[in-house]
């Protein structure tokens, strides 16, 4: 049996994070057995003794690193770790043969984690970010701020069986830790392959005149990199208009006033509206803030035929690929601006190593 725990509604059409899971919950279901998908533990009557919950709360310290706590949250942390002992033992005793598939995300319950290595339970960890990298995210334990707090999550990663990665750069980088970490890349469902094809053959015998750029301007790194670009594009003084879209974007008016680049807000758009915008681009412009990058939008993109201009830190895992052009300098920019190939066609194979976390289930006693 496989209990997989998310944090996410897995949605192809979703979010990046959504459709991540729903990669993995669709890699599940395809198991020839049963899954059990939960996002926390059911209720049940708490009937540990004050002693065995006054050990667990020295234990959970020690796991934890006796990173800094209050006495409120452990009293919950302690209920929490209680409720899911319980849930595994009883999914135990039917299911000899129980792993845990767990999604590893910024509000995911370690009390899990804690339960399964107690128990004894071996414990998968799907990295959707290496959240302490994340710009300016707070650690949940310490409050220090990303990357301050690297190491608290290196101890967290280190106690899962093995962890897979959604970039090479992690898994490189927990392996020099010692961790066992593996590739395992996003990859679009047959509906969103579809979809992205459906593109790239409307692209075809358009005139495309404008660039794009799309992303959540309520996102911190993502209205900063915004504001970076309208700057490069006001420096550059490029003819061509570009395009802003995404939700919240319209907040950029106040930014653009006396600004002499040639940018159009789009707002929120819908799905007609953002598949036209596809078809009729250029070119897609990503830039942030170094942070997680964009490792479900980039492949997308690339399969739906367009080409892609980013910044390093937004290109990650994707720089190599036909298709995608990088550049860190509004020079750099120019000059590929200027270099008519970025604008031809390419091909683009997805890279899909689904099999890798299907074996891992599949022969975890062999």
């Amino acid at each position: 049996m496989v209990l997989h725990y998310t944090l996410f509604q897995g949605n192809e059409f979703g979010n990046g994070a959504y459709r991540r899971s729903f990669q993995i919950t669709s890699l599940l279901e395809s198991l020839n057995e049963n899954v059990l998908t939960i996002s926390q533990h059911p209720v049940e009557k708490n009937d540990t003794s004050f002693y065995e919950r006054l050990k667990l709360a020295y234990h959970y310290l020690k796991f934890i690193d006796f990173s800094n706590i209050n006495l409120h949250k452990l009293r919950y942390k302690v209920l929490d770790i209680v409720l899911w002992k319980k849930y595994l033992q009883t999914l135990k005793k039917s299911n000899e043969n129980l792993i845990v598939v767990y999604e590893l995300t910024y509000y995911s319950d370690d009390s899990l984690v804690f339960a399964c290595q107690d128990l004894g339970i071996e414990i998968i960890g799907i990295l959707h970010n290496i959240e302490s990298l994340v710009h300016n995210q707070k650690s949940l334990k310490s409050d220090h701020l990303a990357p301050n707090w690297f190491q608290e999550e290196i101890k967290l990663l280190r106690t899962f069986s093995s962890i897979f990665t959604i970039s090479r750069e992690e898994q490189w980088l927990l392996n020099l830790y010692h961790i066992d970490a593996t590739y395992l890349p996003y990859v679009p469902s047959k509906n969103v392959r579809d979809t992205c094809l459906k593109v790239r053959s409307l692209r075809q015998d358009v005139d495309k005149s404008f660039y794009l750029t799309i992303g959540t301007a309520s996102n911190q790194p993502t209205i900063d990199g915004f504001k970076e670009l309208i700057t490069i594009f006001e420096i550059l003084k490029l003819k061509e208009e570009l395009l802003i879209g995404g939700y919240d974007t319209d907040k950029l008016a106040s930014y653009l006033n006396n600004k002499e680049a040639n940018i159009r807000l789009l707002g929120s758009l819908n799905d007609k509206q953002l598949q036209d915008v596809l078809i009729n681009c250029k070119a897609i412009f990503i830039h942030q803030k170094p942070t997680t990058g964009a490792l479900t939008k980039i492949p997308e993109l690339l399969l739906s035929g367009i080409p892609v201009i980013c910044n390093t830190a937004s290109a990650r895992n994707y720089y190599y690929h036909k298709g995608l052009y990088v550049y860190d300098t509004a020079k750099e920019l120019e000059s590929l601006l200027n270099d008519p190939k970025i604008l031809s066609n390419f091909d683009f194979i997805l890279e899909n190593k689904n099999e890798v976390l299907l074996r891992k289930i599949q022969y975890r006693n062999a």
